[in-house]
This record gives C-alpha cells, structure tokens and sequence, in this order.
C-alpha cells in the first residue's frame, strides 16, 4: 500500500544517514517527499538527510518551507537555525563560513543572542576585540537574562585593556536590569578583588548570598577577601560554613540518561529506564 511504501522509504533514509551515505539519503528523502508534498514528516527526514551531507544552504531552505507550514511567524525559528549552522562550522574550524550564518541570522532576528555571543568570539580571535566587546555588551543589554554568558568574555577584555572602571560601570547596568543575577554579582566581586577594593567585594558578595546563601562560588571569594585582609579566623570561620554546605546526603545519577537525584529510584523518574541508578 502506498502508506507501507512510505513507511519504508522513512525507514531507508534513517538507514542511510547512520550508514553515512547521505547523498543517498537525500535521494531517498526527495523521492519520499514527492510522494506526498504534504507530508511534514518527508520534509523532516529531508530536512536531516541535507544536514547529514553537510548541504547547509538546501537544508535552511527546507528548514524555512517547514516553517511556512507550520505557520510560524516571525524569523526567531530561522534565526536559531542559521546560528546552530554557524556553531557547527565553528566546531569544524570553518570560521569564514561560520561567520557569514551568524551574521544570517542577525538578518533574521536581531539581536539573536547564539549569534551576538559566536560572532564576539570570532571578533576576538581575530584580535578586534573592541568590535567583539559591542556585540557581547548587546547581547548583555537585549538578552538581561543570558548576561551571565559574556560575563567572563567582558572580564578578560577589559583587563587587558585596563579599563576597569567602564567595566564597574557596565556591571552596575547589568545588575540594574536584572539585580538579582548572582553571577553578575560575582563578577563584580572579583573586579572589586582584582582592584584591591575589599570592602565593595565583601559588601557585593554578602549582597549575592543573602539572594543565594548556598552559592559555593561566593563564599570561596569571600574567603579570598577576608585572607587577603588578614582575618584569617573569619577565613576559617567562612570554610567551615563552605564545608558544612558540601556536606550532604548521597546522590545518585541515573547511567542510562545521566540525570542526578538525591534519592535511589527502581526506575529513573527522567528516561523510565530499570536500575540505572548508581
């Protein structure tokens, strides 16, 4: 029947791709979706058929036909799409190509934050760093909840360039749009360490663990300040808070998918697998 003819075509182009012989997978896949231009399932399977061929330009625009089918508005789906081509360029040294997708998908949606953070780096990389700066600074400003994300970027930055007090300033407008971001406070704090101001490094990492009293990473700083300022007592007495907070009950993690929990399962509550914890 043509509904088993099709469930054997699907089936050849998954057989295929993990053969590693996309060119035919991509044969298959286009035979199947002629079949059936309806079909969203035939256009998926091409869709993945033109990414196991590395074909990224035939794989967008069938990525961009799958949207238009699935009625999606505006360039967000499309924007993600050309910033997960671009990551995978990177990762395959391909840095010209990686960065034209980014800028792609900067076309699509702006201030996309996979493609402001990828392009930064390439910027910096390539020894422009104050370009790099901008685009992660606007990361930081459209995206206030993905700061954290070019907070060690920034850092390094400015300290080779010795410009800390833009760097103080542009903290305090973080913090002033989301002022309950832990990790902008931490990175304020080691800016406070660095310059040698421990009193607004004690005072800025009180302010995180009154959010977060469990914050590992602020009471390590803390005791950097109060060692570096001679109370060592009050270092002592801030490691064995630190040790006390490590001290917990087992946990467990699932081998099968790797999800962690305090508590032993028969069967992992995240994949449903039997006995996968360890």
């Amino acid at each position: 029947t043509l509904a088993q003819r099709k469930s054997v075509r699907e089936s050849l182009v998954l057989d295929l791709i993990a053969l590693n012989r996309p060119e035919q997978a991509v044969q298959e896949a286009t035979s199947l979706r002629d079949m059936d231009r309806r079909n969203g399932s035939a256009l998926k399977l091409l869709l993945r058929a033109h990414e196991a061929a590395r074909d990224w330009e035939r794989a967008f625009d069938v990525r961009s036909e799958l949207a238009k089918q699935g009625g999606e508005r505006g360039g967000e789906a499309l924007a993600r799409y050309r910033a997960a081509i671009g990551e995978s360029l990177l990762r395959e040294g391909k840095t010209d190509e990686a960065k034209r997708q980014f800028k792609e998908a900067l076309r699509w949606q702006r201030n996309y934050p996979a493609a402001l953070l990828r392009l930064g780096d390439i910027y910096y990389e390539r020894d422009r760093p104050e370009r790099a700066m901008v685009l992660w600074k606007g990361l930081a400003a459209a995206h206030p909840d993905r700061a954290h994300l070019v907070l060690d970027r920034l850092e390094t930055a400015y300290f080779e360039k010795g410009r800390f007090s833009e760097m103080g300033r542009m903290y305090e407008e973080m913090l002033a749009r989301n002022p309950r971001d832990v990790r902008i406070l931490l990175a304020l704090a080691r800016m406070y360490i660095k310059k040698g101001e421990l009193a607004e490094a004690s005072r800025t990492l009180n302010e995180a663990l009154e959010i977060d009293p469990r914050s590992l990473p602020a009471r390590l700083l803390l005791v950097t300040v109060f060692r570096r300022r001679g109370e060592l007592s009050r270092a002592l007495d801030e490691m064995e808070t630190l040790l006390r907070g490590l001290e917990g009950r087992e946990r467990f993690a699932c081998s099968a998918c790797g999800a962690a929990s305090d508590e032993y399962w028969t069967r992992c509550p995240s994949c449903l697998a039997w006995s996968a914890f360890a």
